[in-house]
């Protein structure tokens, strides 16, 4: 029932998400995405612009902490959640942001997810060719270990050939699936090693 209040980018996480096993009612949540529902936000901004009144429930969905709202509810999770919207990749400022909540011990689910935009924002904002979405459950007993460490050398591992939040997620993913040994990811001017072991 829940997913039906869903956008693009909603049922994407929700696809990543729902299936995680070795969660209950206290593990924290993490959810980045660039874009979020911006299809939703995207329709309320026509619909003002059109003298057609805000539908509070169309509000509460395009806030950027909704999808993260709506997992809590159908997984009846009463920890607290984080929603980052990073502008300059997701991965690492997600990674970063899951190190700091795993600090009180706690194990961490992250849901790194993006839909492709709107056709009117791709001039000024080309976001992802196509959608992705991954969910990690990050805790510090696990049988393998993703370091990340700040690199003085060496170049990206992202291809130019396709948007930056897809290449990155498809560097991040390989990394996972031990199809690489490490990547490189940039995150404003600096160059960050990712290695698991």
């Amino acid at each position: 029932m829940l997913r039906r209040r869903l956008g693009n980018a909603g049922k994407l996480a929700a696809s990543v998400f729902e299936d995680i096993q070795g969660l209950d009612e206290n593990t924290l949540s993490l959810f980045a995405s660039r874009h979020g529902e911006i299809d939703l936000t995207y329709n309320l901004l026509y619909g003002i612009g059109h003298g057609r009144p805000m539908s509070p429930m169309g509000f509460s969905m395009a806030v950027h902490n909704a999808i993260g709202g709506i997992y809590t509810m159908a997984k009846q999770n009463k920890a607290p959640l984080s929603a980052i919207a990073a502008s300059d990749g997701l991965i690492l400022p997600c990674l970063f942001e899951a190190a700091v909540l795993m600090q009180a011990g706690q194990d961490v689910l992250c849901v790194i997810y993006d839909a492709p935009i709107n056709p009117i924002y791709r001039e000024s904002e080309p976001g992802p060719e196509t959608g992705f979405g991954l969910a990690l459950l990050l805790s510090q007993c696990a049988d393998h270990s993703l370091v990340v460490a700040q690199s003085h050398s060496g170049e990206s591992s992202l291809t130019e050939s396709i948007s930056r939040e897809l290449a990155e997620f498809i560097a991040f993913v390989s990394l996972l699936q031990k199809s690489y040994n490490q990547i490189v990811l940039p995150q404003g001017e600096s160059l960050w090693r990712l290695k698991v072991i």
